[in-house]
Order: structure tokens, then sequence, then C-alpha cells
């Protein structure tokens, strides 16, 4: 696991904000793995064709933890296994535009589940958060532990940041948000999973909105993972944003 130390990048005159006037798009991608030749770079196109600015990536199959700066100008931070002959599953990172790159204030690795990321912005600082959650079919215990370990990152959040998380959560939340108002809209796909009632309890707390549940979407887009020959797909890797109450 990562010693969790936060690696300041170094404040200077050139650093550039987050701000109104510019549109800055964050996202969140299962990958399945980056342990391939080309595949960094594949994504890194791929990121640069959808203008996305920070890309969350999650089961990268890196081991240890770093950054790597790469020849289209983009900037990838990762955090996974950091023991000796780690195995090459998990691992999560952050893929950043060049701009994003020039706001980065600090990243830090938590584990090989959890990375955060620290951004500067004119009005208000964002701290982004990606994810890989255990399976649904994984221990409770293990899902219990990852929870407990998010739950940590988010209370030494700045309190005045913008909070953004992001990642795949492997829940299903369903339609049925009785109860669940505050958390949640309709329009999500699926049934509500195990996986599913330990997250929204986990927004719930948290004052956490699912986003991609609030509005309508056409199938094809609200699908985020896909089995062809079973014909499944489901709806598992979200983006959330914290309620802001403004006086």
């Amino acid at each position: 696991m990562p010693n969790g130390d936060v690696k300041k990048t170094g404040l200077d005159k050139t650093m550039k904000t987050f701000g109104s006037r510019i549109r800055t798009r964050f996202g969140t991608w299962n990958v399945r793995t980056l342990f391939q030749l080309g595949k960094l770079r594949q994504l890194a196109a791929e990121a640069v064709r959808l203008r996305i600015d920070v890309l969350g990536v999650s089961e990268t199959r890196w081991t240890s933890y770093g950054d790597k700066k790469l020849s289209s100008g983009q900037y990838f931070v990762y955090s996974g296994h950091t023991m000796v002959n780690a195995p090459h599953e998990y691992g999560v990172g952050f893929l950043l535009s060049p701009l994003a790159h020039r706001a980065l204030m600090e990243w830090k690795p938590i584990s090989e589940r959890i990375i955060v990321a620290r951004f500067k912005g004119r009005y208000r600082n964002i701290t982004a958060v990606q994810c890989y959650a255990p399976t649904n079919q994984a221990d409770l215990s293990l899902k219990e532990g990852f929870y407990e370990q998010l739950t940590s990152v988010f209370e030494n959040v700045h309190k005045k940041d913008i909070l953004l998380l992001l990642g795949d959560f492997n829940a299903q939340i369903g339609t049925d948000n009785a109860n669940l108002e505050c958390v949640m809209g309709k329009h999500a796909l699926g049934e509500m999973t195990e996986n599913g009632e330990l997250f929204t309890e986990f927004c719930g707390v948290n004052e956490m909105v699912i986003g991609g549940s609030l509005f309508p979407h056409k199938r094809n887009h609200k699908v985020s993972w896909s089995e062809q020959d079973n014909n499944l797909s489901k709806d598992v890797s979200l983006v959330l944003y914290q309620i802001i109450l403004f006086a």
C-alpha cells in the first residue's frame, strides 16, 4: 500500500487555475489495463479527442506509485500495490491535460484503490478522488475496509474545497430512490445491489449526489460496463459531487 505522502508540484507564476470562463472536463474510465505496450499512449489520444482535462482511471494494473510526463504534454499520476513482487491488479490514476497539470497543486497516492489530486481554482480549489471499489462478489469486510479508508480521505479534504468523487464503484443503484432523493435520481440502470447499498449509504453520510442518475440519458450513454457473451450491461462507473450551499 502506498505511504500516502503528499506529492507537491510546486507553485510558481506559470501556474494556471480552473476558472469560470474556461470549461474544464472531468471524467472517469475503467480501462481494464494499462499494463500493455502502447495502452497509456492510446488512452492519452482518446482523452485529447474527447477534450477531457482530468480523467480518473481505474484498473491501471500498474504497481507502486509515481508520475509520468507524456510526449503529448499530458501528465499521468498513479497509485498501485507497493509490496515486493506485487500482482498487477487494481491500480488507479489521473491523466491530466497540460492545463490541468499546470493547475495541479498536489496529489496523494492512498492505496491501490484510491488516489487524490488537488487543483487550484479561481474561487475555490478542487479536490478530486479517484476510486476502484471491490466487486459485488468480494467479502463484506473488504468492502467495508474500502469505505473506511475513503471516509478517512474525506475527513482530510480541505473544508472549503469543491469535492469530486470519481471512479468505478462496482455498484448498481437502480431507479428506486425512495428515501434517497437527496443522494440519487431515478435515471440509473438495473437493480440495487449490496455494493449499491453501501455506496448510497456512504453518499448520504457525506452529502454526495450521484450526478449521472439525476437526468434522463440514452441507454448507451448510461452503460459503463458490458459483457457481450451474456448480453449484460451495467452502470458501475460514477461521478459524484458534494452538495454546495451558498449563504
